[in-house]
């Protein structure tokens, strides 16, 4: 991983890209079943952790690609919509509640 990681850094100088060594983290992807590998990448002379779940792209992502941990992050928001239109309902209109738009005659 050490080689692979420092290839990496040199296409990223060739391109003129800096990684943010504060925010280079790594997951191992495998299977369910799998041995987990603990092992240790340093770049910069920072240790980066092999993390078992981390959000790329507003998307949470399990190392073993389940989906479980990117539903528990959004049940919380959906249950805070979810109760915003219900307490809005009650004192709104449908058509407001719906968001429907209708063009101006010209």
């Amino acid at each position: 991983m050490k080689v692979v990681f420092e290839q990496l850094n040199d296409w990223f100088n060739v391109n003129l890209l800096l990684p943010n060594s504060e925010k280079t983290r790594f997951v191992h992807f495998n299977t369910k079943n799998a041995c987990e590998i603990n092992g240790k990448l340093q770049y910069e002379n920072k240790f980066n952790a092999n993390l078992s779940d981390t959000k790329f792209v507003g998307l949470w992502l399990n190392n073993t690609m389940y989906w479980r941990v990117n539903i528990n992050h959004l049940i919380p928001k959906l249950s805070s919509a979810w109760y915003a239109i219900r307490t809005l309902k009650q004192i709104m209109s449908q058509e407001t509640l719906t968001f429907r738009h209708r063009a101006s005659s010209v």
